[in-house]
């Protein structure tokens, strides 16, 4: 079984839309000046104005200093985007494909991480869901999530 990396929250960073492991967020430096407030402290890969990468601090993002950018099934959301405050201080999540994030009741939906075979059978409804889960996964290797 794989070890369980922490959370923003059990380190006491809040991003209520992000529940997974902070090694699913896209861009995380657990160290770096961050190029707004000059503090040293953990954060994320940032584009300059200028170009270029820097390095925004958890606590800038969280305050609103900067915004990260999110494709959403809604369309692009931008620091420009005001309605959508909570969602561009939130990490983005790791993906091969692209982040698409999704809604449910016109509001985004919370991230809760990469899903294995263990979680499908764990969260089923029923025996059958469970079944049917577990078929689906059935070819998946041992490190796939469980």
């Amino acid at each position: 079984m794989v070890e369980a990396v922490a959370t923003f929250e059990a380190m006491g960073i809040d991003f209520p839309l992000f529940a997974a492991d902070v090694d699913e967020a896209a861009g995380w430096r657990p160290g770096g000046r961050c190029d707004l407030c000059g503090a040293e402290r953990s954060g994320f890969a940032m584009s300059l104005a200028g170009g270029g990468d820097g390095h925004g601090c958890w606590a800038c993002l969280k305050a609103g200093r900067w915004g990260i950018a999110k494709d959403t099934e809604a369309g692009m959301i931008t620091p420009d985007d005001s309605g959508q405050a909570e969602l561009l201080r939130t990490p983005r999540y790791l993906t091969w494909q692209g982040e698409r994030w999704l809604f449910h009741c016109g509001g985004p939906m919370r991230y809760l991480g990469l899903w294995g075979k263990d979680d499908f059978v764990r969260h089923g409804v029923d025996a059958s869901a469970a079944d049917l889960h577990a078929e689906a996964w059935a070819d998946l290797s041992p490190q796939a999530g469980d």
